[in-house]
């Protein structure tokens, strides 16, 4: 057998044992799955100030030590217009945080996040999920 007409065999066998991989169903209001690449420490900072509904991602920035985290509001909270929801706006906030602060940088910003949401439901006459220990 050739060189030629190995590879084509192999080709040809290549994807038959892989899985085809699962389709993820995903809902905007649902909790989000666990992300493996946020520190589990950060994940309990976010439920314990917000709840676990909010979602959170971790980018590190490949020119610094900083990472960029990211808060995900869930759509049910109506911090963004019907209109801008039906056109697939998601409400995200996102801070550069040195990576020296790590979860007390973390925990400032989610704090400060918290407090404009509590604004944010005040100014529009809505009750606030949160309770008031962390005002």
């Amino acid at each position: 057998m050739s060189l030629t007409d190995e590879f084509h065999t192999f080709r040809e066998n290549f994807n038959e044992d892989i899985p085809a991989p699962a389709k993820i169903e995903t809902k905007q209001d649902k909790i989000p799955a666990i992300d493996t690449n946020v520190p589990s420490d950060f994940r309990n900072i976010v439920n314990e100030l917000l709840s676990p509904e909010f979602g959170i991602t971790v980018e590190d920035f490949t020119d610094s030590t900083d990472f960029a985290f990211t808060i995900i509001v869930p759509a049910h909270l109506k911090t963004i217009s019907d209109e801008d929801r039906k056109n697939g706006v998601v409400d995200k906030r996102t801070k550069r945080i040195p990576r020296a602060l790590g979860a007390n940088g973390v925990r400032e910003y989610v704090t400060l996040v918290r407090q404009n949401l509590n604004k944010h439901f005040q100014k529009n006459g809505l009750s606030s999920p949160f309770d008031s220990k962390y005002e």
